[in-house]
C-alpha cells in the first residue's frame, strides 16, 4: 500500500477529519462484495458505468453521475467497461440536504472538477483554513444536487421478489404479466396491485425501467446499439433507440458521448 493511501487509511478512521477521499481504476465486471461504512458515500465514476445494490433496489450510475450511499447502508457494486472510480467519504449527517437513503445525482462539470481535485489535495478538516474552503465550497455544491431517476425498486414480496429477480437477470426475455404472474403463483391483478403498492410502477413500466438500465450497464461494456437492443428485447434498432429517447432525453451515442445530458 502507498504511503498516501495508507495515510488516507488512517484518516477514514480519525474524527478530526471531515471527508477523506479515494481514488479506484477498476476493470470491466470487477464486483465489491456487499458491505457497508461508518460515513456517507458519494461515488463518482468519470468513464465507465457502476450499479450499485442494496436490499431496497439497484441504483444504475452512468459517467456524469454520482451515487449518494448514507452511513451504514450495506451495499455491493458491479463495474461494468473500464471505471475511473473517485469517492468520498463524508462524516455521517455533514450533508443535511441529501437522503438518508441511496439516490443517483447529477454531477454538474464544477463539481466533478471538485471531485477530482479534492482526491488529489487530501482529507480534508475545518482545522486548516485551505481544507475548510475546499469543504465549505463542496457543501455548497451538494445542496444543489437533484436526484435522478436510474433505480430499480425492488418489491418487497417474497414471491415478487424472486420472479423479479430472474427478469432483472434476462430483461431481454418476452414476459408479460401473465408468465410473471404465473411464475410468481399469483393471479395478475394481485401483481399489478403488490407493484404499484412496493415500487410505485405498474408492472410494465418496471420492466420497461430494468430493460433502459440495462441498456445503460451494456453499453458500457462496449456492446453496440443493435446488440443491446436485442439483449434488452426490442425486435429493431430504431424501436431501442426511440425508446431509450423516451427514457433519457437522448440517443445512446450521444449520451456517452457526452453532447446531451438526460434530465
Amino acid at each position: 500500500m502507498s504511503n498516501k493511501r495508507n495515510a488516507h487509511e488512517k484518516a477514514y478512521w480519525d474524527p478530526r477529519f471531515e471527508l477523506v477521499p479515494f481514488a479506484f481504476d477498476l476493470s470491466h465486471r470487477h464486483h465489491i462484495v456487499e458491505h457497508e461504512h461508518h460515513r456517507d458515500q458519494l461515488i463518482y465514476a468519470s468513464s465507465g458505468v457502476m450499479t450499485v445494490t442494496t436490499a431496497m433496489g439497484a441504483w444504475v450510475v452512468p459517467p456524469t453521475r454520482a451515487v449518494w450511499v448514507p452511513a451504514r447502508i450495506k451495499h455491493q457494486l458491479q463495474m461494468y467497461g473500464r471505471v475511473e472510480m473517485r469517492t468520498l467519504y463524508l462524516r455521517a449527517g455533514l450533508v443535511k440536504t441529501l437522503p438518508r437513503s441511496c439516490s443517483v445525482l447529477a454531477v454538474a462539470p464544477l463539481l466533478r472538477e471538485l471531485i477530482v481535485h479534492i482526491v488529489g489535495y487530501g482529507p480534508l478538516t475545518r482545522r486548516t483554513p485551505r481544507s475548510r474552503l475546499f469543504l465549505d465550497f463542496l457543501l455548497d455544491q451538494l445542496r444543489e444536487l437533484s436526484v435522478v431517476p436510474l433505480h430499480v425498486p425492488w418489491p418487497t414480496d417474497p414471491r415478487l421478489r424472486r420472479s423479479a429477480e430472474a427478469l432483472v437477470a434476462h430483461p431481454g426475455e418476452s414476459v408479460g404479466l401473465g408468465d410473471f404472474a404465473r411464475s410468481a403463483g399469483l393471479s395478475k391483478r394481485t401483481v399489478e396491485r403488490l407493484f404499484i403498492l412496493q415500487t410505485n410502477l405498474s408492472f410494465r413500466h418496471w420492466r420497461q425501467h430494468v430493460r433502459m438500465l440495462k441498456s445503460l450497464e451494456l453499453l458500457a461494456a462496449g456492446k453496440s446499439v443493435t446488440v443491446v437492443g436485442l439483449d434488452v428485447g426490442y425486435a429493431g434498432t430504431s424501436a431501442f433507440i426511440a425508446a431509450f429517447r423516451r427514457a433519457f432525453g437522448t440517443t445512446p451515442r450521444r449520451y456517452y458521448r457526452g453532447d446531451e445530458l438526460p434530465h
